[in-house]
């Protein structure tokens, strides 16, 4: 039989040991990514919370700007860069987006302006000359509303005041544009206290518009009697005394400006409101000329050339100026065929006869034969004429009408001022009176301190009756 193999004893085979199962253990190497991932979630959420608004900006070239490196900057501080630069839906511009860093997020107002800043030469000086190195920016000028928005039309031309200098603005008006232009400096009294920020022709074609800036505190100077005139270039005049040359500065020489002062006689007032509108003028002298409230026009027909005449052309009396030439004209008689040259011109009367007083005095001495005038003028010659002038004395027009012509108290007012070589020919209703008070008048009683007691009260007092009465002590 063949041999069985040999089987092991027990004893021989080795005893199993139950080992415990290990409990997962992390590993060192795992602590870095953790970390990384816990840093990144980190500034990612940092990032989107600090992330500041996003805003479009149109403009009409991209001349100058760069995505992704072009800075937008107040006060030469960076508060957010240009993102992204594409064509508009009409192709008429650009679009500009831009971020906004969150601090300056409440710059961002409906009336703030966005503008290119570039190198600019104007007549006020040179500007933007940072920019040939480090090149251009998008430049802000924060605004006063309350509201606030994300699309803006940025301006093409840097601003020359920004919102925050004090001051005020005003507007100008001229028949052209001359020599003045954007930055053109303004002078009083031969000190520089603004400049023109900006111009425009006027819709109807007929003349310009210019929009002034006057510094703080030199703005207070502008009341409504200012009178504004171009001061460019050098001012000649010719008269008995000689030669008079006049000028602001040699900057106005050079590049135009404009001076503006008060009437000299006139009477101190308050500032004027900002936006107030005034006229430019050519000169200092059309700026200070009076106004000529009478003014008589006449045509003169000539047989001769008047060649040399022209439109402006002053009227001579014996070396004293009478008036102007206003139109030059060509005529023909169709009988004759004979060519005459007709010239219009206008004549005030007021130049020659002087002030209302002048003229007063000129009829008392008979060097003025008559004139029209409101009667209480006359007060310096009879108190009574200023009776006319009491306020509420009349009812309306037509009250005073009937009053002034009833034939007793008419025959009455024709002999005022007799005694003192005045006759009254004619006295009629012409205008309602306006009047100027520091107080507000609410009543008649506020007008007691206008009016003067005058003995010329009685002469009127049996026309006027009870509304005389009201208006010497009782209030409505």
């Amino acid at each position: 039989m063949a041999d069985r193999p040999h089987e092991p004893d027990a004893q021989d085979l080795p005893e199993a040991v139950a080992v415990p199962k290990r409990r997962f253990t992390p590993q060192l190497i795992w602590i870095i990514p953790i970390v990384a991932v816990l840093v990144g979630g980190w500034l990612a959420a940092k990032a989107i919370l600090e992330r500041g608004p996003t805003i479009t900006i149109t403009f009409k070239t991209a001349e100058g700007l760069e995505a992704g490196k072009t800075k937008i900057k107040y006060k030469d501080v960076e508060i957010g860069v240009v993102k992204t630069i594409a064509l508009s839906s009409d192709r008429k511009g650009i679009v500009v987006k831009a971020e906004i860093s969150k601090q300056s997020e409440e710059f961002l107002r409906e009336d703030t302006r966005f503008f290119v800043v570039r190198p600019r030469v104007t007549a006020g000086g040179v500007s933007g000359l940072s920019t040939l190195l480090s090149g251009g920016y998008i430049g802000m000028d924060i605004g006063k509303s309350r509201e606030t928005r994300r699309d803006f039309v940025g301006l093409e031309v840097a601003p020359i005041v920004t919102g925050e200098e004090p001051g005020r603005q005003f507007v100008l008006r001229a028949d052209d544009l001359g020599s003045t232009d954007v930055g053109t400096p303004i002078y009083f009294r031969r000190v520089t206290v603004g400049q023109v920020v900006a111009t425009a022709l006027d819709k109807d074609g007929k003349g310009v518009t210019f929009t002034i800036f006057i510094q703080a505190p030199y703005d207070q100077y502008v009341t409504k009697n200012t009178r504004f005139w171009n001061a460019s270039g050098i001012d000649v005049s010719l008269d008995a005394t000689g030669i008079q040359l006049r000028t602001e500065s040699v900057v106005s020489i050079l590049v135009g400006g404009i001076a503006f002062q008060v009437e000299p006689d006139s009477l101190p007032e308050p500032p004027a409101d900002a936006n107030t509108v005034f006229t430019l003028f050519p000169d200092r002298t059309q700026a200070f000329k009076r106004a000529d409230t009478i003014i008589d026009t006449y045509m003169l027909v000539f047989d001769g050339s008047v060649r040399g005449l022209s439109v402006g052309a002053p009227l001579d009396f014996r070396g004293v100026t009478i008036g102007e030439v206003v139109r030059i004209g060509v005529s023909i008689d169709p009988a004759t065929f004979v060519f005459r040259m007709p010239v219009e011109v206008k004549l005030f009367p007021r130049n020659q006869l002087g002030t209302i007083a002048s003229q007063i005095e000129g009829t008392q001495l008979g060097t003025i034969e008559a004139f029209t005038s409101p009667a209480d003028f006359f007060a310096g010659v009879d108190p009574r004429f200023g009776t006319f002038s009491i306020p509420v004395l009349f009812k309306d027009m037509a009250h005073a009408e009937k009053v002034l012509l009833d034939p007793a108290l008419n025959k009455e007012i024709l002999g005022l001022g007799a005694d003192k070589n005045v006759q009254v020919v004619s006295i009629y209703t012409f205008a309602f009176a306006h009047y100027l008070a520091k107080q507000p008048i609410r009543r008649i009683d506020d007008f007691k301190v206008m009016v003067r007691p005058l003995k010329a009260v009685n002469l009127l007092h049996r026309q006027m009756g009870a509304m005389l009465e009201q208006l010497s002590g009782t209030s409505r």
